[in-house]
């Protein structure tokens, strides 16, 4: 499974589709208004390139802000964001951000393991995105790992990783 995948749709995604929408039909009425029916078609397709500029724009900011606390963030703090009892896309960033300043991660490996082992889809998901991110030699262990897989499947495929804990 390469990449990070989306687990819901967010505000930020319905920010950029309501942006194009409304910038296509903005760029159409204007265009006709001004130019004509080729006028609709040159304001319809500006009007969706500047809402789709305009969309992108608050999910790029809060990304920047994110990644900039995280990095701003005293190992403490970003123990902190580690220790909460659910685990999502933050604490894997946090944990990341802990390991790239050389700090021992590896007490959260059992706790990724369980998530790999977890009944529900996206703690499996949270919890190979975390063992790819942070423990490069340990997902090799579990490498044909599919958290989209049954649970049974999933228990299956990581039990070799676990023994080694």
């Amino acid at each position: 499974m390469g990449g990070f995948q989306s687990t819901r749709i967010t505000l930020f995604e319905v920010l950029w589709f309501v942006a194009i929408a409304a910038g296509g039909i903005i760029g159409v009425g204007l265009g006709s208004h001004l130019f004509g029916r080729w006028g609709a078609i040159a304001g319809g397709i500006i009007g969706v390139v500047v809402g789709h500029v305009l969309g992108v724009m608050p999910d790029w900011l809060s990304t920047r802000l994110f990644f900039r606390h995280l990095a701003r963030s005293s190992d403490e703090e970003l123990w902190k964001i580690v220790n909460e009892d659910f685990w999502a896309f933050c604490q894997t960033m946090a944990l990341l951000q802990l390991a790239a300043r050389g700090r021992e991660v590896r007490t959260q490996l059992r706790r990724i393991v369980k998530m790999l082992e977890s009944d529900e889809h996206l703690q499996r998901v949270y919890g190979w995105d975390a063992l790819r991110l942070v423990f490069p030699e340990e997902t090799k262990m579990a490498a044909d790992y599919d958290p989209r897989a049954a649970p049974d499947d999933c228990r299956d495929k990581i039990a070799k990783l676990k023994a080694t804990l």
